[in-house]
């Protein structure tokens, strides 16, 4: 009789490390899953790759002898894990070792630890890839191209015998962009397609290039907070709502998703808010041949409504801010107008303030280990009130620390005995607290 998946476990089918030629692999892959301790895998919509770091513990010398000279950060390991029972929790990972760290022999020199600091393979491709060529085209396409030509099809890409990369994903822009990319890497191409990309359905203008567990992806982060990753990108899996449980509560105890941790709160810096102008901001266009310009207001409060969020309440005081409305920061963008129309002068105010206020609200939780999960995704927390606040604990009064969050970055942290996921969360808006007694 097959063994009944156990929540937090975890199945690490394949943890070797190879070096790698031109033609394929030099040596036989060597298994570390008899000598690491422990390994953590952080994916981000911050970070164009997702890094990992596995501690290893071992007498065999693989840190002096491995391919004749020792491992030296120039090889590739293969992490193939899941969280048994758990859908599209498949990660199948190539990672280049960049660097060996931590370095620290026994006392009796009879043993050596270290870690292998790794990220995906692509960020290889990517550091000794260039681009030099000039685009007309929609933004998105632009970062299609440059994906396939330097990453997909890049430098190197043939040498990684186990793994098929897929197109990056992305949200479609508007607008023709005419640029020159001058020698930048690609991901440095693609980001500076990103600080220049428009979108007419959405206002804030933020797209972001970032890595999750199966594909890159060019999103429009406003659209990504409102639908959420697993929508955007096709996926079938359905999220619990995360409860926050007391020990009298036996109802929330029984919920199928319990947090184990819950940590971190942030509420939103008002002096860093006001102090970037993420409130209130005006932008002079400065039309450099028609020796005119044009000065375009922006106020957070106004267009609250306009953005697309988490949730639908303000997590902000309409009056206290009504306070300092002619407030006036300010941005300058040059426009050469005998050129397409870039609309930066519609771009840099509302992705400022987007950008900020997207983080308006943070927070941490800890769950049990499940692979499934990527950063883009939107979950819903289940905290209630504390119980001294209330008359009767079963009427369950969910506060504005609950509702829906965005999941910014994911964190897989194991072992061989133990496996946790670690989910950073943000919002920019409030959910209508729940019961008889909200507020």
């Amino acid at each position: 009789m097959a063994k009944s998946p156990v929540i937090g476990e975890v199945d690490v089918q394949e943890l070797s490390i190879v070096a790698l030629g031109p033609s394929g692999p030099k040596v036989q892959a060597v298994p570390l899953s008899d000598v690491y301790i422990t390994a953590t895998i952080t994916q981000s919509i911050y970070l164009a790759s997702l890094t990992v770091n596995i501690v290893i513990a071992e007498s065999k010398g693989l840190l002096t002898r491995f391919n004749q000279m020792g491992v030296q950060g120039q090889e590739f390991v293969r992490l193939k894990i899941t969280s048994p029972g758990v859908e599209e929790g498949m990660m199948d990972l190539s990672l280049w070792v960049f660097n060996i760290g931590e370095i620290e022999l026994s006392d009796q020199g009879q043993s050596t630890s270290f870690v292998l600091e790794c990220v995906d393979y692509t960020a290889l491709m990517n550091l000794y890839g260039s681009v030099n060529k000039a685009y007309s085209s929609e933004y998105s396409k632009v970062v299609q191209s440059i994906y396939s030509d330097h990453i997909k099809n890049g430098i190197g890409s043939g040498a990684m015998p186990w793994h098929d990369l897929e197109d990056v994903h992305v949200h479609a822009t508007d607008g023709i962009a005419n640029l020159i990319i001058p020698g930048q890497n690609p991901f440095q191409g693609i980001d500076m397609c990103g600080r220049r990309a428009f979108s007419k359905n959405n206002i804030s203008q933020l797209f972001l290039f970032y890595q999750n567990k199966d594909r890159h992806c060019f999103h429009n982060m406003e659209t990504l907070m409102s639908e959420g990753a697993n929508k955007v990108l096709g996926r079938t899996k359905k999220r619990d709502k995360l409860r926050w449980s007391t020990t009298e509560d036996t109802d929330i105890a029984q919920a199928d998703t319990k947090i184990r941790r819950l940590s971190d709160f942030k509420f939103p810096n008002q002096m860093h808010l006001g102090g970037t102008g993420s409130n209130f901001n005006t932008t002079r266009q400065l039309d450099i041949v028609g020796k005119q310009y044009k000065d375009i207001a922006f106020s957070y409060p106004a267009r609250f409504n306009d953005f697309k969020k988490v949730g639908p309440d303000a997590l902000f005081d309409r009056d206290f801010y009504s306070l300092f409305a002619e407030y006036n920061y300010q941005y300058l963008v040059m426009k050469d107008s005998t050129k397409n129309n870039q609309f930066y002068e519609h771009v840099i105010g509302h992705r400022m303030s987007f950008y900020n206020h997207m983080h308006d609200m943070q927070c941490s939780v800890e769950l049990e280990g499940d692979t499934s999960y990527i950063p883009g995704e939107i979950v819903e927390l289940d905290v209630p009130e504390q119980s001294g606040m209330l008359e009767n604990l079963s009427e369950r009064v969910v506060n504005k620390l609950g509702g829906k969050w965005f999941v910014t970055e994911v964190t897989q942290i194991f072992n061989k005995n133990t496996h946790m996921t670690n989910l950073k969360l943000i919002k920019n808006a409030g959910s209508k607290p729940s019961g008889p007694k909200g507020i």
